[in-house]
């Protein structure tokens, strides 16, 4: 077991999610600027290192010592969110707990313009 007990809160989209304090590598806050591709309502403000992919969030709550994490009920499980371990309820907040190893969409940093890495694979015809 890893020294380092808890989960990191924080709110992208709208929502809260908690990640397992011995999945966070670093913090940081990320320039807010914003172009045509990333508009600055569309940026994270903080970037958090895991050793997987970085994550995005808009605002950093805290950290909870302690949350008592639970399976999505069979009503809501069909819409959670793939890479999500779970939820729980912090200061009466539902909580979505993040697997950084595979993180949701809403938690990746975007990399590159919307609409610009479509497209079919060429097989070579």
């Amino acid at each position: 077991m890893s020294g380092r007990s808890g989960y990191l809160l924080l709110r992208r989209g709208g929502g809260i999610w908690g990640i397992a304090n011995d999945q966070v590598t670093s913090l940081g806050r990320e320039e807010q600027g914003g172009d045509d591709h990333h508009p600055k309502s569309a940026a994270a403000a903080y970037r958090v290192g895991t050793d997987a992919a970085p994550l995005a969030a808009d605002e950093i709550l805290g950290v909870a010592a302690d949350l008592a994490v639970f399976p999505p009920a069979r009503a809501v499980a069909r819409w959670w969110p793939e890479g999500s371990n779970g939820c729980a309820v912090w200061g009466g907040l539902p909580v979505v707990m993040v697997d950084a190893r595979r993180p949701p969409l809403a938690l990746r940093m975007a990399t590159e313009p919307v609409g610009e890495t479509g497209g079919e694979p060429n097989d070579g015809d």
